[in-house]
């Protein structure tokens, strides 16, 4: 996925900014572009198969419960 923005800001002083020809002196713009890329990165593994009847495991099989004093430790 691809994410582009493109941003256009111009700055300038009241009034005098709209003067016809001495608000260009007092008057600044800026562009912004910007993309960002979204890579998904996938490792295949190979598995054996599934003996018929066997419980399948997972990897949260292992997990050991955690507790409120690890939590804030």
């Amino acid at each position: 996925l691809l994410d582009n923005k493109h941003t256009t800001d111009q700055a300038q002083l009241p009034w005098i900014g709209q003067v016809p020809v001495l608000g260009t002196l007092f008057r600044s713009a800026s562009y912004l572009k910007s993309e960002t890329d979204l890579v998904i990165i996938v490792t295949p593994r190979l598995v054996k198969p599934a003996v018929p009847g066997e419980k399948l495991s997972t990897p949260l099989d292992q997990r050991v419960a955690g507790n409120d004093i690890d939590f804030f430790l």
